[in-house]
């Protein structure tokens, strides 16, 4: 068994500008691989091919949506 020692990220609202729609995918792609313990991959530009892949190709929308 691995223990891992936990840990929290807050993120808070910021306002928006046009890059910004990135910054969203990376917070998505940051969960999403927190759900899919791959955290340790994130890069600048990793998102992309983590969102194509994960929520497009295999369907995995629940990494997107968030309680009302």
């Amino acid at each position: 068994m691995e223990i891992v020692k936990p840990y929290a990220r807050v993120m808070f609202p910021i306002e928006m500008t046009p890059d910004d729609g990135i910054h969203l995918l990376q917070i998505i792609e940051w969960c999403g691989r927190v759900s899919h313990r791959t955290e340790e991959n994130v890069t600048a530009i990793s998102w992309e091919k983590f969102i194509r892949s994960v929520v497009l190709s295999h369907g995995d929308w629940s990494i997107v949506s968030m309680p009302i």
